[in-house]
């Protein structure tokens, strides 16, 4: 059994990238033009709800006390945001971090998209 403990964390799908889970309806900030890694890009950010996964064989709920300490390391849990460039040109996601504010440099996971320079992306047919 896998439970997930954290304000609205019910019904989430954390089974692709559980560090990258963003409510639905969540809003992203426009950070507008970033500097990362010495290229220009347009960043967004949204913060990710704090979350803490606990795996076990049991059906027996949690103790008081045990469901109290995970809500004290809950909340002592540093606050991450993901934040996502996007290629200034074209648009396409260039970066999906996850890292504490201000910590960019240091993030606790960092994708990186490339794309063939012949990419073409058109709208469907009316």
């Amino acid at each position: 059994m896998q439970l997930i403990y954290g304000a609205n964390s019910l019904g989430m799908d954390f089974s692709i990238w559980p560090d990258r889970v963003v409510p639905e309806r969540h809003v992203f900030e426009c950070l507008g033009r970033v500097v990362f890694k010495g290229m220009a890009y347009v960043g967004y950010r949204a913060r990710l709800p704090k979350v803490i996964v606990r795996v076990s064989t049991s059906k027996d709920p949690l103790s008081e006390l045990n469901e109290q300490e995970l809500m004290s390391k809950l909340q002592q849990m540093p606050q991450l945001w993901r934040t996502v460039f996007l290629d200034w040109h074209s648009a396409l996601p260039a970066y999906d971090l996850v890292a504490e504010e201000n910590q960019l440099d240091n993030p606790t996971s960092e994708v990186h998209f490339a794309y063939p320079g012949d990419i073409k992306i058109e709208p469907p047919d009316p």
